[in-house]
């Protein structure tokens, strides 16, 4: 079996889901045979004056943290200081650590696959595999804070191209990312393994009816956002639906919606049928998950291939239909319409779009009512397409591939 060392800002504790997603991923090397270690820094997501142990071992996962400055990733500022000092963090380890059989880089601190070149150069038997949960500096451009064409995305897309064709393999988290990507780094292994649920997958179960009288009343649906709604993500048409759905017995709730809380409450101010639920732990999220009908799940126009939402792969594991606003050629869109998982709406509302989409859900929710095997067939799609068993065991399998353990692929300028 292999050393396997995992290279990312943060790790559990820290809940932001892609620290989950790599301490879970951690944990499922191991229990394969590999030796595991993880060099995160010492610094919670949410909480940068947090600060975590330096050594710590779980589950057979060794973790490593790096001395980090409590510097917030909410500033510009701070997130430019904290990308640098783990990069030269991890480059410098590179410098003083030696029999390391395979890399597994991610994507925050944002473009760290320029690690990869400087791993290549200063141990060249080191197989990279680069797991790409979105996409620099393309993520940028959409945010705003980067001109497209412009000199500097232009040297900062170079830069990543060098990166991600020093790797031995790049995993994306969907087909529209892989089509981004594969100009970049044609020659490289191109691998899909997707984000997986972070909680248990379950057996899909009816609403529990105390807990959705206490939050939402006597309604017929609920509708439920759960999760981060960034730059990436849009709340109109969900507006647009309730505003559509007030007198079919409709709740559109949002649960745990970030920075953008407050726009979108004040969006949301007149909407009758519009709720707004409070943070929870972990056991009575699953549990509201089970309360909604569907579960909403959204994309910007544009930021297909740079991110993909991983609300999509919860909502299927509790046996949820979604409702996807988005665009149509995005990784979730194709993938609610081939496997009949929901339905698809545009992600920027018209007042004929809007009637068209509350046709679209009418009709699903009269559906989920009568066909109890439509909530089986998403869990179903979910257990043998994207569970975490399915997605671990790709990664058991890619890392165990003898062109990444034996010294094959790779290095390609």
């Amino acid at each position: 079996m292999s050393r396997v060392v995992l290279l990312y800002h943060f790790f559990a504790p820290a809940t932001v889901v892609s620290a989950v997603h790599f301490a879970q991923l951690a944990a499922g090397l191991a229990a394969a045979g590999h030796a595991v270690e993880v060099w995160p820094s010492n610094r919670d997501r949410r909480d940068a004056s947090r600060s975590l142990p330096s050594r710590s071992r779980s589950g057979g996962v060794q973790v490593r943290r790096c001395w980090r400055a409590a510097l917030s990733q909410n500033r510009t500022i701070g997130r430019l200081v904290n990308t640098l000092w783990m990069w030269l963090h991890w480059i410098g380890r590179a410098l003083t650590t030696r029999g390391v059989d395979v890399v597994i880089l991610g994507t925050d601190p944002p473009m760290s696959a320029v690690v990869a070149r400087f791993w290549r150069l200063l141990r060249p038997g080191t197989r990279i595999v680069h797991w790409s949960f979105d996409l620099y500096p393309d993520a940028a451009v959409r945010q705003g804070y980067l001109r497209q064409d412009s000199v500097a995305e232009r040297f900062l897309r170079g830069v990543s191209a060098l990166g991600l064709r020093a790797c031995d393999a790049i995993v994306d988290i969907g087909p529209c990312m892989r089509e981004r990507l594969a100009p970049r780094a044609p020659a490289v292994l191109a691998e899909t393994i997707v984000p997986w649920a972070i909680a248990p997958s379950r057996e899909p179960r009816p609403p529990d009816p105390a807990l959705r009288r206490a939050l939402f009343g006597d309604v017929r649906t609920v509708l439920l956002y759960a999760g981060h709604l960034g730059a990436a993500h849009v709340a109109a048409p969900f507006l647009a639906l309730a505003r559509e759905l007030r007198d079919d017995g409709v709740v559109v709730a949002f649960q745990a919606i970030g920075e953008r809380e407050a726009e979108i409450r004040e969006a949301a101010r007149g909407i009758a049928n519009v709720r707004f639920l409070p943070t929870c732990d972990a056991t009575e999220l699953v549990r509201r998950l089970e309360v909604a009908n569907f579960h909403l799940v959204s994309l910007r126009d544009g930021w297909e291939g740079t991110v993909v939402p991983s609300k999509f792969f919860g909502a299927l594991a509790v046996g949820r239909p979604v409702i996807f606003a988005g665009p149509e050629t995005s990784s979730v869109a194709r993938w609610t319409r081939e496997l009949d998982v929901g339905v698809v709406l545009p992600s920027e509302p018209t007042e004929a779009s809007s009637r068209g989409a509350a046709h679209a859900v009418r009709a699903a929710i009269a559906r989920n009512a009568r066909d109890a095997a439509w909530s089986s067939h998403c869990r179903e799609v979910e257990r043998s397409r994207f569970s975490r068993e399915a997605e671990v065991g790709r990664w058991c399998r890619l890392v165990g591939a003898s062109g990444l353990t034996a010294g094959g692929g790779g290095g390609g300028s």
